[in-house]
């Protein structure tokens, strides 16, 4: 569980890393300010993901239905938190931009493809064995 864990941080920082380059660079080909938001969304985006993984592996073993409710709820969290947090700063001038719109979403959708198939391969592999 632990191994699974390190190799999912791992993987996901890394993959993180470079799409986070990227999206900064195409900020600054577009010469448009990157909010001050960009690195706290990438944070988030990682340790939530990390942190459902870890919970969805858990319930797995005692409870397997579960499994999937667990990880459908840390969705609702992270929306939870864009909507607390990031989306306020965004709409001060009433108007949420796409540049703005990425800043989080990128990152979302890259934590959240690698998360499940990560999971996917987790899950699949406790159940055959």
């Amino acid at each position: 569980m632990i191994l699974r864990t390190f190799r999912l941080a791992t993987l996901l920082l890394a993959i993180l890393l470079v799409v986070w380059f990227v999206h900064k660079k195409l900020f600054s080909i577009n010469l448009v300010d990157p909010t001050s938001l960009m690195t706290p969304a990438y944070l988030v985006n990682y340790f939530l993901a990390l942190a459902i993984f870890t919970a969805v592996v858990l319930v797995h073993r005692s409870h397997s239905m579960m499994a999937g409710y667990v990880f459908l709820g840390g969705s609702m969290l992270k929306f939870l938190i864009f909507f607390l947090f990031f989306y306020p700063t965004f709409t001060i001038d009433d108007e949420l931009s796409r540049v703005e719109f990425s800043v989080f979403f990128v990152p979302y959708i890259v934590a959240l493809s690698t998360t499940v198939v990560a999971s996917a391969r987790v899950l699949n592999k406790g159940s055959i064995g």
